[in-house]
């Protein structure tokens, strides 16, 4: 869990990513988001 959490924290900062797109890119799926989205996601987490 510890590694998903970095990985997702790593993900938004370099990418502008979201939660999900990180669950995506382990099963081989990338998909990116609006930055308006993201930065809901930012506000939530």
């Amino acid at each position: 869990m510890i590694s998903a959490v970095k990985l997702k924290l790593l993900a938004l900062h370099r990418n502008r990513i979201g939660f999900l797109d990180v669950k995506n890119i382990k099963q081989g799926k990338y998909v990116k988001l609006d930055e308006n989205i993201v930065n809901k996601l930012k506000k939530k987490n």
